[in-house]
């Protein structure tokens, strides 16, 4: 799977606005840093957030592919 990092079409090709792309991308991102953040709490302490990280990277999983559709393999 080849990507490019450059994509001047990128929004175009996921339909979506400057400002909703900007929306979803930093909602994602905040969610990613609770991923690292209950993940990094969970490897010390692991009867603490068990599922948690798992739980929020199947969330932007299932967001991502609800908004997109599901990448082609």
């Amino acid at each position: 799977m080849k990507e490019n990092t450059l994509d001047f079409k990128h929004l175009d090709k996921v339909k979506s606005s400057y400002l909703r792309h900007l929306f979803y991308a930093s909602k994602f991102n905040c969610v990613g840093l609770l991923i690292f953040i209950t993940g990094l709490i969970h490897s010390f302490l692991p009867f603490l957030f068990a599922y948690t990280p798992y739980k929020l990277a199947k969330y932007i999983v299932d967001e991502t592919e609800k908004h997109l559709g599901k990448p082609k393999e």
